[in-house]
């Protein structure tokens, strides 16, 4: 007799503890784009922030990125103005 499959979802006891870490992440990311970057974390959208969550990085190297994200994100003609 074949065996039943295990169920792919993960327990309610994990996804909490999987929120909660993602939160805290995301808390520490937050505070490095603000303190060394010195960019709005509002200008970030949530996506942006889960896909650097998925792909591992820590919140020093996401806050990286998401300020090259906003830089990227802004008009080319803002980007090209100096600033005086």
């Amino acid at each position: 007799m074949a065996r039943k499959p295990k169920s792919l979802r993960p327990s309610r006891a994990a996804r909490a503890a999987e929120q909660a870490d993602f939160k805290s992440w995301l808390a520490d990311a937050v505070a490095a784009l603000q303190r060394e970057q010195n960019v709005n974390p509002a200008t970030i959208p949530m996506r942006v922030w889960r896909h650097l969550y998925i792909q591992g990085r820590t919140p020093q190297g996401a806050a990286d990125q998401a300020a090259v994200s906003a830089y990227n994100t802004r008009p080319a003609a803002e980007r090209l103005r100096r600033e005086r």
